[in-house]
Protein backbone atom coordinates (compact mmCIF):
# COMPACT_ATOMS: atom_id res chain seq x y z
CA UNK A 1 0.00 0.00 0.00
CA UNK A 2 3.23 2.36 0.41
CA UNK A 3 4.41 1.76 -2.53
CA UNK A 4 0.86 2.66 -4.13
CA UNK A 5 0.92 5.87 -2.64
CA UNK A 6 4.47 6.90 -4.31
CA UNK A 7 6.90 5.49 -1.04
CA UNK A 8 8.22 2.43 -2.69
CA UNK A 9 11.03 2.09 -0.13
CA UNK A 10 10.82 0.59 2.84
CA UNK A 11 10.86 2.00 6.50
CA UNK A 12 14.01 0.48 7.82
CA UNK A 13 15.39 2.84 4.58
CA UNK A 14 13.25 5.97 4.87
CA UNK A 15 13.75 6.88 8.81
CA UNK A 16 16.80 6.74 10.64
CA UNK A 17 15.42 5.45 13.50
CA UNK A 18 12.80 3.34 14.52
CA UNK A 19 11.11 2.81 17.79
CA UNK A 20 9.14 -0.27 18.95
CA UNK A 21 7.42 -0.64 22.50
CA UNK A 22 6.07 -2.91 24.33
CA UNK A 23 3.22 -2.07 26.60
CA UNK A 24 3.06 -2.44 29.84
CA UNK A 25 -0.74 -2.83 29.91
CA UNK A 26 -3.66 -4.07 27.49
CA UNK A 27 -6.55 -2.25 27.53
CA UNK A 28 -8.78 -3.85 24.07
CA UNK A 29 -11.85 -5.07 25.60
CA UNK A 30 -11.99 -8.08 22.63
CA UNK A 31 -11.61 -11.22 24.62
CA UNK A 32 -9.15 -12.28 22.32
CA UNK A 33 -6.83 -9.22 22.96
CA UNK A 34 -7.43 -9.57 26.86
CA UNK A 35 -4.18 -11.26 27.61
CA UNK A 36 -2.96 -9.07 30.80
CA UNK A 37 -0.15 -6.96 30.77
CA UNK A 38 3.44 -8.52 31.47
CA UNK A 39 2.64 -11.60 29.82
CA UNK A 40 5.21 -13.69 31.30
CA UNK A 41 8.69 -13.20 32.25
CA UNK A 42 10.52 -14.33 28.42
CA UNK A 43 7.54 -13.08 26.11
CA UNK A 44 9.07 -10.10 25.37
CA UNK A 45 12.36 -11.18 25.34
CA UNK A 46 11.45 -13.67 22.70
CA UNK A 47 9.70 -11.34 20.71
CA UNK A 48 12.86 -8.64 20.70
CA UNK A 49 15.34 -11.37 20.30
CA UNK A 50 13.07 -12.75 16.72
CA UNK A 51 13.28 -9.57 15.47
CA UNK A 52 16.54 -9.01 16.27
CA UNK A 53 17.30 -12.35 14.23
CA UNK A 54 15.13 -11.19 11.52
CA UNK A 55 16.91 -10.40 8.08
CA UNK A 56 15.40 -7.01 8.02
CA UNK A 57 16.97 -6.01 11.20
CA UNK A 58 18.52 -3.14 11.44
CA UNK A 59 20.51 -1.09 14.01
CA UNK A 60 18.50 2.18 14.02
CA UNK A 61 15.32 -0.13 15.34
CA UNK A 62 14.98 0.16 18.87
CA UNK A 63 12.95 -1.80 21.21
CA UNK A 64 11.23 0.02 24.72
CA UNK A 65 10.18 -2.60 27.14
CA UNK A 66 7.09 -0.08 29.01
CA UNK A 67 7.43 0.22 32.29
CA UNK A 68 5.61 2.73 34.85
CA UNK A 69 6.94 6.37 36.24
CA UNK A 70 5.41 4.85 39.65
CA UNK A 71 5.86 1.21 39.85
CA UNK A 72 9.27 0.44 40.68
CA UNK A 73 8.89 -3.91 41.38
CA UNK A 74 7.64 -3.84 37.81
CA UNK A 75 10.15 -1.66 36.73
CA UNK A 76 13.16 -4.00 37.98
CA UNK A 77 11.33 -7.15 36.98
CA UNK A 78 10.92 -5.86 33.22
CA UNK A 79 14.96 -4.84 33.12
CA UNK A 80 15.76 -8.31 34.98
CA UNK A 81 13.63 -10.98 32.27
CA UNK A 82 13.80 -8.37 28.92
CA UNK A 83 17.98 -7.79 29.32
CA UNK A 84 17.66 -7.31 25.20
CA UNK A 85 15.70 -4.41 25.05
CA UNK A 86 16.97 -1.25 24.30
CA UNK A 87 15.87 1.19 26.61
CA UNK A 88 13.51 1.23 29.48
CA UNK A 89 10.34 3.55 29.09
CA UNK A 90 8.03 4.92 31.81
CA UNK A 91 4.49 6.20 31.29
CA UNK A 92 4.80 9.58 33.17
CA UNK A 93 1.72 9.48 34.51
CA UNK A 94 2.67 11.62 38.12
CA UNK A 95 4.14 14.27 35.29
CA UNK A 96 0.94 15.01 33.81
CA UNK A 97 -0.79 15.12 36.90
CA UNK A 98 1.65 18.05 37.69
CA UNK A 99 2.09 19.89 35.23
CA UNK A 100 -1.62 20.40 34.87
CA UNK A 101 -1.56 21.79 38.21
CA UNK A 102 1.79 23.88 37.64
CA UNK A 103 -0.24 25.42 34.20
CA UNK A 104 -3.40 26.51 36.59
CA UNK A 105 -1.95 27.50 39.71
CA UNK A 106 1.66 28.51 39.37
CA UNK A 107 4.05 28.73 42.44
CA UNK A 108 7.32 27.77 43.04
CA UNK A 109 7.97 24.31 43.05
CA UNK A 110 10.61 21.95 43.43
CA UNK A 111 10.52 18.38 42.26
CA UNK A 112 12.64 15.35 43.59
CA UNK A 113 12.30 11.87 42.33
CA UNK A 114 13.31 8.57 43.15
CA UNK A 115 15.65 6.21 41.66
CA UNK A 116 13.48 3.70 41.57
CA UNK A 117 15.26 0.24 40.04
CA UNK A 118 17.70 2.67 37.57
CA UNK A 119 19.48 3.48 40.74
CA UNK A 120 18.27 0.85 44.06
CA UNK A 121 19.16 -2.20 41.91
CA UNK A 122 23.26 -1.07 41.24
CA UNK A 123 23.38 0.32 44.57
CA UNK A 124 22.55 -3.51 46.48
CA UNK A 125 24.70 -5.16 44.06
CA UNK A 126 27.53 -3.13 45.26
CA UNK A 127 26.07 -2.90 48.47
CA UNK A 128 26.92 1.28 48.84
CA UNK A 129 24.37 2.07 51.50
CA UNK A 130 27.15 0.96 53.69
CA UNK A 131 29.80 2.94 52.53
CA UNK A 132 32.83 2.29 50.55
CA UNK A 133 35.60 0.03 51.12
CA UNK A 134 37.12 -1.47 47.84
CA UNK A 135 37.76 -0.61 44.12
CA UNK A 136 35.05 -3.14 43.27
CA UNK A 137 32.60 -0.11 44.70
CA UNK A 138 34.08 2.68 42.43
CA UNK A 139 32.68 0.86 39.74
CA UNK A 140 29.20 0.42 41.29
CA UNK A 141 29.11 4.67 42.17
CA UNK A 142 29.76 5.43 38.92
CA UNK A 143 26.79 2.79 37.43
CA UNK A 144 24.62 4.32 39.81
CA UNK A 145 25.65 7.83 39.10
CA UNK A 146 25.81 7.13 35.82
CA UNK A 147 21.51 5.46 35.82
CA UNK A 148 20.09 8.40 38.06
CA UNK A 149 21.71 10.85 35.65
CA UNK A 150 19.66 8.96 32.63
CA UNK A 151 16.09 8.65 34.93
CA UNK A 152 16.30 12.87 35.52
CA UNK A 153 17.23 13.35 31.98
CA UNK A 154 14.08 11.99 30.84
CA UNK A 155 12.34 13.03 33.99
CA UNK A 156 13.08 16.83 32.93
CA UNK A 157 12.24 15.94 29.08
CA UNK A 158 9.05 14.78 30.21
CA UNK A 159 8.39 17.90 32.10
CA UNK A 160 9.94 20.32 29.51
CA UNK A 161 7.96 18.48 26.55
CA UNK A 162 4.83 19.29 28.67
CA UNK A 163 5.45 22.99 29.19
CA UNK A 164 7.51 22.77 32.59
CA UNK A 165 10.56 25.29 32.59
CA UNK A 166 12.48 22.54 34.46
CA UNK A 167 16.24 22.21 35.29
CA UNK A 168 17.99 19.12 36.43
CA UNK A 169 20.25 19.75 39.53
CA UNK A 170 22.50 16.87 40.78
CA UNK A 171 22.80 16.00 44.56
CA UNK A 172 26.02 14.30 44.82
CA UNK A 173 27.87 17.45 43.22
CA UNK A 174 25.73 19.74 45.80
CA UNK A 175 25.99 17.68 48.78
CA UNK A 176 28.04 16.00 51.22
CA UNK A 177 27.02 13.40 54.06
CA UNK A 178 28.63 12.02 57.36
CA UNK A 179 27.19 9.31 58.60
CA UNK A 180 24.46 8.77 55.87
CA UNK A 181 23.33 12.61 56.90
CA UNK A 182 23.41 15.54 54.68
CA UNK A 183 25.85 18.01 56.39
CA UNK A 184 26.27 20.58 53.70
CA UNK A 185 24.14 21.35 50.16
CA UNK A 186 24.08 24.05 47.55
CA UNK A 187 20.40 25.55 48.44
CA UNK A 188 22.00 28.71 47.16
CA UNK A 189 21.50 27.12 44.07
CA UNK A 190 17.96 26.05 44.28
CA UNK A 191 16.90 29.46 45.47
CA UNK A 192 18.12 31.24 42.65
CA UNK A 193 16.68 28.35 40.15
CA UNK A 194 13.46 29.46 42.04
CA UNK A 195 13.92 33.16 41.70
CA UNK A 196 13.74 32.86 37.83
CA UNK A 197 10.78 30.62 37.77
CA UNK A 198 12.69 27.94 36.84
CA UNK A 199 11.44 24.37 38.73
CA UNK A 200 14.49 22.28 39.75
CA UNK A 201 14.71 19.02 39.43
CA UNK A 202 16.64 16.66 42.35
CA UNK A 203 16.73 12.79 42.90
CA UNK A 204 17.92 10.24 45.18
CA UNK A 205 21.55 9.70 44.51
CA UNK A 206 24.53 8.63 46.31
CA UNK A 207 27.22 11.18 47.82
CA UNK A 208 31.00 11.41 49.16
CA UNK A 209 30.76 10.68 53.01
CA UNK A 210 33.33 11.70 55.67
CA UNK A 211 33.32 8.75 57.52
CA UNK A 212 32.52 6.18 55.28
CA UNK A 213 33.19 6.96 51.84
CA UNK A 214 29.77 7.35 49.99
CA UNK A 215 26.17 6.73 51.17
CA UNK A 216 22.94 6.54 49.79
CA UNK A 217 21.44 10.33 49.97
CA UNK A 218 17.67 9.01 49.78
CA UNK A 219 14.82 11.29 48.08
CA UNK A 220 13.04 11.75 51.35
CA UNK A 221 16.36 13.27 53.21
CA UNK A 222 16.59 15.42 50.07
CA UNK A 223 13.03 17.03 50.87
CA UNK A 224 13.32 17.25 54.39
CA UNK A 225 16.31 19.26 54.12
CA UNK A 226 15.15 21.18 51.21
CA UNK A 227 11.94 21.88 52.52
CA UNK A 228 12.84 23.29 55.80
CA UNK A 229 15.93 25.52 54.35
CA UNK A 230 13.39 26.95 51.64
CA UNK A 231 10.72 27.49 54.15
CA UNK A 232 8.19 25.41 52.42
CA UNK A 233 4.50 25.69 53.25
CA UNK A 234 3.55 22.07 51.65
CA UNK A 235 5.21 18.61 50.82
CA UNK A 236 3.18 16.36 48.42
CA UNK A 237 4.81 12.93 48.13
CA UNK A 238 3.26 11.12 44.87
CA UNK A 239 3.10 7.13 44.71
CA UNK A 240 1.72 4.66 43.49
CA UNK A 241 -1.48 3.89 45.94
CA UNK A 242 -2.82 6.53 47.58
CA UNK A 243 -1.46 7.11 51.10
CA UNK A 244 -0.49 4.87 53.66
CA UNK A 245 -2.94 1.66 54.55
CA UNK A 246 -3.39 -0.32 57.67
CA UNK A 247 -2.17 -3.56 55.25
CA UNK A 248 -1.94 -4.22 51.86
CA UNK A 249 -3.36 -1.56 49.62
CA UNK A 250 -4.21 -4.06 46.78
CA UNK A 251 -6.82 -5.56 48.71
CA UNK A 252 -9.93 -3.49 49.01
CA UNK A 253 -10.37 -4.57 52.68
CA UNK A 254 -6.96 -2.81 53.38
CA UNK A 255 -8.82 1.25 54.97
CA UNK A 256 -6.06 3.86 54.36
CA UNK A 257 -4.75 5.90 57.33
CA UNK A 258 -5.95 9.00 56.70
CA UNK A 259 -3.07 10.62 59.85
CA UNK A 260 -0.09 9.43 60.56
CA UNK A 261 1.65 10.79 63.91
CA UNK A 262 4.55 9.42 65.61
CA UNK A 263 2.36 7.47 67.92
CA UNK A 264 1.32 5.24 64.95
CA UNK A 265 4.72 5.26 63.66
CA UNK A 266 5.17 1.81 64.72
CA UNK A 267 2.61 -0.02 62.99
CA UNK A 268 4.85 0.47 60.13
CA UNK A 269 7.52 -1.28 61.34
CA UNK A 270 9.11 -3.61 59.27
CA UNK A 271 6.69 -2.17 56.51
CA UNK A 272 8.80 -1.96 53.01
CA UNK A 273 8.02 -0.16 49.88
CA UNK A 274 7.48 -2.66 46.63
CA UNK A 275 10.95 -3.27 44.81
CA UNK A 276 14.63 -2.84 46.02
CA UNK A 277 15.13 -0.40 47.80
CA UNK A 278 18.07 0.63 50.13
CA UNK A 279 16.51 3.93 52.37
CA UNK A 280 15.01 2.11 54.89
CA UNK A 281 11.54 1.27 54.06
CA UNK A 282 8.30 3.14 54.58
CA UNK A 283 8.83 3.84 58.48
CA UNK A 284 12.17 6.08 57.84
CA UNK A 285 10.85 7.91 54.98
CA UNK A 286 7.44 8.61 57.21
CA UNK A 287 9.89 9.70 60.08
CA UNK A 288 11.35 11.88 57.78
CA UNK A 289 8.42 13.67 56.95
CA UNK A 290 7.02 13.83 60.49
CA UNK A 291 9.90 16.22 61.63
CA UNK A 292 8.24 18.56 58.65
CA UNK A 293 4.89 18.39 59.56
CA UNK A 294 6.30 19.19 63.62
CA UNK A 295 7.77 22.51 61.81
CA UNK A 296 3.79 23.41 60.71
CA UNK A 297 4.70 22.03 56.60
CA UNK A 298 1.35 20.46 55.67
CA UNK A 299 2.71 16.83 54.15
CA UNK A 300 0.30 14.93 52.28
CA UNK A 301 1.05 10.75 51.10
CA UNK A 302 -1.07 10.98 47.86
CA UNK A 303 -1.74 8.84 44.51
CA UNK A 304 0.32 10.07 41.82
CA UNK A 305 -1.87 8.06 39.12
CA UNK A 306 -5.14 8.71 40.07
CA UNK A 307 -6.30 11.66 37.67
CA UNK A 308 -6.57 15.03 39.51
CA UNK A 309 -5.21 13.83 43.06
CA UNK A 310 -2.28 15.95 42.22
CA UNK A 311 -3.30 18.57 40.47
CA UNK A 312 -6.30 19.59 43.14
CA UNK A 313 -3.13 18.90 45.54
CA UNK A 314 -1.30 21.45 44.35
CA UNK A 315 -4.23 24.12 44.05
CA UNK A 316 -4.60 23.63 48.00
CA UNK A 317 -7.00 20.79 48.70
CA UNK A 318 -5.96 19.04 51.68
CA UNK A 319 -6.38 15.30 53.35
CA UNK A 320 -6.65 13.50 49.43
CA UNK A 321 -4.76 10.94 50.74
CA UNK A 322 -2.61 10.21 54.20
CA UNK A 323 -1.86 13.41 56.23
CA UNK A 324 1.31 12.84 57.91
CA UNK A 325 1.56 14.35 61.29
CA UNK A 326 -0.83 17.32 62.95
CA UNK A 327 -1.78 19.42 59.94
CA UNK A 328 -1.46 22.75 61.81
CA UNK A 329 -1.03 24.73 58.75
Amino acid sequence: RRAALGHPRPWTEVFRRIHVEFGNEAWNNAPAYQCGGFNGPDYWESLIARAKDSPYYRPGIVFHAGGQAANSWLNKRIVQDVPNADRLALAPYIIHNFTRAQAAAPRRLVVVHGAGPFGHVPAEKYDLARGWSSAEQSGGVAETRAAMAELNRLVVSELRKAGVNAVGFQPSAAGLLEGGRLVSFNVEGVRRFLDMELVPVLFGDVLPDRKQGCAILSGDQIVSYLARALEADRVLVATYFNGIFEGDPRNPASAKIDVVTRETLPLLEGRRVSGTDVTGGIKAKVEELLSLSELGIHVEILSGLEPGYVEDALRGRKGIGTTVGADVS
